[in-house]
């Protein structure tokens, strides 16, 4: 009877050990993954198995103390986020880059973050263009140059094909060059009524206007 007495409590004991080690190899592995709420729940079974054993209370001390960083870090990176989302829904590329940044500062490997810098970035690029393409084309519009400046607003248009600035600037142009059309048509059906009466002058002060028009 005593033998089997002994013969339990040493089996007791044996899987008393190996539920430690095994709740020690959890903690190891848990840490390495950052998840914090698990190690110190695997650091409590350990310590219910040895109650003062060291190693699983300085891993425990060290799990509650991460995990409160770990909670305020995530508090900050998504207060961050949030201010980076806002600002590129209202197309605020400078501002969403710069969150963006700041929330990957917390977390390197933030996919959402990653994805707004990645279109912030471009949609940046492509007003700093379009900005260029528009001012080229006003000032091609002013000269009376609409070949160059549509070529201007197709590059615009081509970036960002709902750009309302180049849409009413294609417009204007295209209003522009109708009425000079209009013009020219009806001034050279004039030119050739006075050439036929051989009325000179007015013939030289039509071709006058006609140049004017060119």
């Amino acid at each position: 009877e005593e033998n089997r007495r002994q013969q339990e409590l040493r089996d007791q004991q044996r899987k008393a050990d190996q539920d430690y080690t095994n709740a020690i190899d959890y903690i190891d592995q848990y840490e390495n993954e950052q998840n914090y709420e698990q190690m110190i729940e695997w650091a409590e079974i350990a310590l219910t198995h040895r109650a003062d054993d060291p190693y699983a209370k300085e891993k425990l001390a060290l799990a509650q103390q991460l995990l409160a960083e770990q909670r305020a870090n995530n508090k900050q990176f998504n207060s961050i986020l949030q201010r980076a989302k806002a600002a590129f829904a209202e197309n605020r590329w400078s501002d969403a880059i710069s969150q963006a940044e700041m929330a990957l500062e917390i977390k390197p490997n933030a996919e959402e973050a990653k994805q707004i810098k990645t279109e912030a970035s471009r949609n940046l690029e492509v007003k700093d263009k379009t900005t260029n393409f528009l001012n080229r084309a006003d000032m091609f519009f002013a000269q009376k140059l609409y070949t160059e400046a549509l070529n201007e607003i197709g590059k615009v248009l081509n970036l960002d094909p709902d750009n309302t600035e180049a849409k009413n600037i294609k417009q204007r142009i295209t209003d522009t060059l109708s009425q000079h059309e209009e013009k020219v048509q009806k001034l050279t059906q004039i030119l050739a009524d006075v050439e036929y009466k051989a009325e000179y002058e007015q013939a030289i002060a039509v071709c006058d206007k006609l140049i004017e028009e060119d």
